[in-house]
């Protein structure tokens, strides 16, 4: 890591990520040249909270090579249940009971510079039951789902990312901050609008399919 200006490398995320998270009380803000991919993130902070794990990811977009890393986990026993929120495609209902318009081109704002680059499959191509099967999996979405967050529960500690998780190395600068401890309140400020979201989505999903 570049200590002058925060910048974490790939190379070295593994060691160095860990050991600023103890040095700062389980609090680190830090910045990458978009080569720290989803699966460096996951490889640097999953034994700090020691499996069995629980994750919770949001996205608004889901990727394949973000849900064959998670396969990769539970595989070999690490990962037991995953919970994804993710935003609802243009033109399909959420569990909200939302319908999402379509993006008009010519009338959409430009994408910010940290997404500009990114490929993105879209979210109805992707079956995430059928890519890790035997996981307890739940996929719920919620159309306020913008930003990406994962929430990774273990033995030891609860680690919390926040930043673009980017399934495939994507040129740009990206801002995280990354929180690993079992402080209730600190967890409930990163989780609270997450963990509301997955609430209202649950219910609804519930009452459409008890009107099946």
């Amino acid at each position: 890591m570049n200590e002058q200006i925060g910048i974490m490398e790939p190379c070295c995320i593994e060691r160095t990520l860990p050991m600023l998270l103890r040095k700062n009380s389980g609090w680190m803000p830090w910045q990458s040249n978009g080569d720290i991919t989803f699966a460096h993130i996951l490889k640097a902070l999953a034994c700090l909270a020691a499996s069995p794990l629980e994750i919770t990811l949001v996205t608004p977009n889901i990727s394949l090579p973000i849900l064959r890393t998670l396969k990769w986990y539970h595989q070999r026993g690490w990962l037991n249940k995953l919970t994804i929120l993710t935003a609802p495609a243009a033109g399909e209902t959420s569990e909200t009971g939302e319908t999402p318009d379509a993006p008009d081109a010519q009338e959409a704002p430009a994408p910010p510079v940290e997404s500009a680059a990114v490929p993105q499959q879209p979210t109805t191509s992707i079956d995430p039951a059928n890519e890790i099967p035997g996981l307890d999996l739940e996929v719920l979405t919620h159309t306020d789902v913008t930003d990406d967050l994962l929430v990774i529960t273990g033995a030891k500690a609860t680690v919390i990312v926040q930043g673009r998780l980017l399934p495939e190395v994507t040129p740009a600068r990206y801002n995280y901050v990354t929180y690993c401890g079992n402080d209730p309140e600190r967890i409930a400020q990163f989780t609270a609008t997450t963990n509301a979201q997955i609430k209202v989505a649950r219910k609804r999903l519930n009452k459409t399919k008890q009107n099946t």
